[in-house]
């Protein structure tokens, strides 16, 4: 993909500015950054410690985690008017010149980050936690976070368009 650092730069300005005055924007940061806080602390929990039905508690925290990216993913696909329902950004953006690829590319960059620091974070406390407690780590504590924490939150934001994660 061909990157236009101009209209990159135009996008940036826009949800500088733009973002001010819509109240949601801070609630679906603050609120998407506490979700994925309270998947996190179950998140970093070893596989060894979970034992045998350790499928429902990854599902249970994997479905919080994916709820807490999709409201960060919001802020960049929804603006609200004083007193009127929330639209899709693509309507304003319609009137700026920059391509709906270019818009992808941006939300894709804002957001990689996230996704990679954060599996960066729970992979380094599982196998930390692992090796304390256990003196050992299994392949589950590297698949998980690199697998469900990194690249399906990332085809994910490919795959949905304008839509949330």
């Amino acid at each position: 993909m061909k990157v236009n650092e101009k209209q990159q730069e135009r996008l940036e300005r826009f949800f500088e500015e733009e973002t001010t005055w819509f109240a949601n924007h801070i609630y679906f940061k603050y609120c998407g950054y506490i979700i994925i806080g309270c998947s996190l602390i179950m998140a970093v929990f070893p596989t060894k410690a979970l034992d045998r039905d350790s499928f429902w508690p990854h599902l249970a925290t994997y479905m919080l985690y994916i709820y807490g990216i999709s409201m960060l993913h919001y802020r960049y696909t929804l603006y609200q008017e004083q007193k009127n329902n929330a639209k899709s950004i693509m309507v304003l953006l319609q009137y700026l010149p920059v391509s709906e690829r270019q818009y992808r590319i941006f939300k894709f960059r804002k957001l990689e980050k996230t996704f990679f620091f954060l599996a960066l974070f729970i992979l380094v406390a599982k196998i930390g936690i692992s090796l304390i407690a256990y003196h050992s780590f299994t392949v589950w504590d590297v698949v998980i976070p690199a697998g469900f924490y990194f690249l399906v939150p990332l085809l994910l934001l490919c795959a949905t368009g304008n839509k949330a994660a």
